[in-house]
């Protein structure tokens, strides 16, 4: 299988190019910082990583990456405990994911072949918080940013 990942040198996603090489999948990295994903992953040791440059929020040729993957996982975002959080910066953290996503779909869409499954994450707080409360897909939207 091979699979395309955003926010591969996060906390999350870089545990996750380590788990899919480890079981013998191919992993496409798109990373706005190829000397950091290259020395995250580097070539002698993670011989199925390709690492590939890309703008998150703007098309590219950084796009046909996506052609021939089985599957994209999205984990791509601003950091959100790095800065204040004015409405600027909101607006920032906002556009580092829908932006993302709409030419991670673009690309998906141009794709030949296609990738079959994307996987989109990005934080918890949308259903917002409680204690006692399950939230799923099917939950309503919370008050919360």
């Amino acid at each position: 299988m091979k699979v395309a990942v955003t926010g591969a040198t996060g906390f999350v996603g870089s545990r996750l190019v380590e788990q899919l090489h480890i079981e013998g999948h191919d992993v496409v990295v798109l990373t706005r910082n190829v000397n950091q994903a290259q020395q995250r992953f580097p070539s002698q040791v993670f011989t199925r990583v390709t690492v590939v440059a890309y703008t998150p929020m703007a098309a590219g040729e950084w796009q046909g990456a996506i052609s021939g993957c089985d599957g994209v996982v999205n984990l791509a975002g601003e950091p959100i405990a790095e800065h204040r959080w004015t409405p600027e910066h909101k607006q920032l953290l906002l556009d580092s994911r829908i932006l993302t996503t709409q030419h991670l779909v673009e690309a998906i869409n141009q794709a030949n072949p296609k990738p079959s499954v994307l996987v989109n994450a990005s934080a918890i707080g949308f259903y917002g918080t409680s204690e006692t409360a399950s939230f799923d897909e099917t939950s309503p939207a919370g008050g919360i940013f």
